[in-house]
């Protein structure tokens, strides 16, 4: 409701009625939803408007890194992506915990500061690269906790730990953790050992990697692009 104020003083000069929350802007005959129904449930008696096609994923034209064949598949492998709303700190506080240890550790800097990691030969670093293929080498998935690299995740059915740095991903990492997908992280909590505990705890309790799982099995029962047309 505080955000739909914003547009009352155009529909007045419109002649149209005050808005009582952002859903009458964007409400629709029909509404396409590109999530699964247990990732967003909605209300049963809203049912009759909505349709689930299921996550549309996005995937950019980008190249798999040319180290991705030498990756140890015995070793524990770790995926920090934050997207464009991160900082340097969430590379900070993983490379001074999991820098030159048995972990490797891959990480897309989407253009943050993170020269200065390229010491420690068990970290392999790039801008920007294809997320699927990362995903589908690594045990867990750390980030930000957008829509898009959550679904592309449990796509591979891998589980998370999530440090949202705004609000929408607050919630998608609420979904995520009443799933059983994984675990969130308050931002101030944020530190090397808090980071290690967690990611410790995703791997040595099975739940998390079969929730994944079982989420991977649902999203390949929808084919979006087809039952959004």
């Amino acid at each position: 409701r505080h955000w739909a104020r914003g547009f009352d003083p155009v529909r007045k000069r419109l002649g149209l009625p005050p808005l009582s929350s952002m859903y009458e802007l964007v409400e629709g005959n029909v509404t396409l939803l590109a999530d699964l129904p247990e990732y967003f449930p909605i209300q049963a008696d809203s049912a009759a408007d909505f349709r689930y096609i299921g996550p549309i994923m996005f995937r950019a034209a980008l190249p798999r890194p040319i180290w991705l064949p030498r990756l140890d598949r015995s070793r524990p492998t770790l995926y920090f992506t934050m997207g464009s709303t991160g900082d340097a700190q969430f590379f900070t506080e993983a490379v001074k915990v999991f820098g030159g240890t048995r972990y490797q550790v891959l990480i897309t800097t989407a253009g943050l500061p993170v020269e200065q990691f390229r010491r420690y030969d068990n970290l392999f670093i790039e801008e920007l690269a294809d997320g699927d293929s990362l995903m589908s080498v690594s045990n867990v998935a750390i980030t930000h906790g957008g829509n898009g690299t959550l679904y592309q995740a449990l796509a591979q059915g891998v589980p998370v730990l999530g440090i949202s740095t705004l609000f929408d991903q607050e919630v998608n990492l609420q979904r995520i953790e009443a799933l059983g997908a994984g675990l969130r992280m308050a931002r101030r909590d944020y530190c090397a050992e808090r980071l290690r505990g967690a990611i410790e705890h995703i791997l040595r309790t099975p739940s998390f990697g079969q929730a994944a799982r079982r989420l991977k099995g649902r999203i390949a029962e929808y084919d979006a692009p087809r039952a959004a047309a």
